[in-house]
């Protein structure tokens, strides 16, 4: 099944024209983060360029993506990249964020916390088990020594942003989360944790004309 749907893309591939109109279907595969946060400009300006081409937007975690892109269900995918991946597919990193520690500002307003006792007595509200920035989470915080008292998980980062401004819990988010909502628990641990984001593409199949225009508005 995956060789037929390989063949076919690619005789479509050949039988689009420069000439004509961009028409067709694209399936990208969006981490609902790099759909809702990233990729907001670039969605807008491809359907406005090519109003005929239907994108077919389906959100999902960055190893589900990556498994439909090697059974040619997807052209193209934009989340978190793990650190490494089957040679059926290529990843670029385009963005590169360092996640930060964030508390409800009720906390900070309390008695400035640090992450050494706050984090230590808090829930930390953390990305789906198994999940590319969950591990690089974890990651950071075995460097650190760091294990909190429980954890809560929930699998978008919107969702966690929103638990965390609550209170119940700290959470270790993107810098663009920080808000009158969530301030940064304050630490001078050292390295940060961090994250790439990119995108992930086959390997070994025709290009797709409609996947390299979206991915170049996405350059640009």
């Amino acid at each position: 099944r995956t060789q037929l749907k390989r063949s076919l893309d690619a005789v479509y591939n050949l039988a689009l024209s420069e000439e004509q109109p961009m028409r067709g279907r694209l399936a990208l595969g969006l981490s609902h983060y790099c759909g809702l946060h990233l990729l907001h400009d670039a969605l807008t300006a491809f359907s406005q360029q090519f109003p005929e081409v239907l994108l077919d937007l389906r959100f999902s975690d960055s190893e589900a993506i990556i498994k439909d892109i090697e059974q040619g269900e997807l052209a193209l995918g934009y989340a978190t990249l793990p650190p490494r991946v089957q040679s059926q597919v290529h990843t670029t990193a385009i963005w590169h964020e360092q996640l930060i520690p964030m508390i409800a500002p009720r906390h900070w307003q309390k008695n400035q916390p640090t992450i050494h006792n706050l984090g230590r007595r808090l829930p930390c509200i953390l990305p789906a088990a198994g999940s590319s920035t969950r591990n690089s989470i974890e990651h950071w915080l075995d460097q650190h020594q760091l294990e909190p008292p429980a954890v809560i998980e929930i699998n978008q980062l919107d969702s966690i942003a929103a638990l965390a401004a609550t209170g119940v819990g700290w959470a270790i988010l993107p810098e663009t989360f920080l808000s009158k909502q969530l301030v940064a628990l304050k630490t001078d641990l050292k390295p940060s944790a961090t994250r790439a984001l990119g995108r992930i593409q086959p390997a070994g199949r025709a290009p797709n004309p409609l996947a390299e225009a979206f991915d170049q508005l996405v350059q640009d």
